[in-house]
């Protein structure tokens, strides 16, 4: 949303720089697919954990928090 501010504080490309705040987007959003299919889940079938590697894949992606991104973007411009 390209917003300076967030809660009072700095955004992270306002404080680290665009580059650095696109890195760790990548960064975050990998770790939650690795935490799902490494972390040790006892009580979840992995079945269930498939499912759940999916919906992020499906939240994340085109039809997601990515093709949301691209409205936007494309309304902006």
């Amino acid at each position: 949303d390209d917003d300076d501010l967030r809660r009072g504080l700095p955004t992270c490309h306002i404080k680290f720089g665009e580059a650095n705040a696109i890195l760790a987007g990548d960064a975050l959003q990998t770790l939650a697919f690795s935490i799902l299919s490494d972390a040790p889940m006892v009580d979840v079938p992995d079945r269930d954990r498939l499912a759940m590697v999916s919906e992020l894949a499906q939240a994340s992606g085109v039809a997601g928090m990515c093709g949301g991104q691209a409205l936007d973007l494309q309304a902006e411009g």
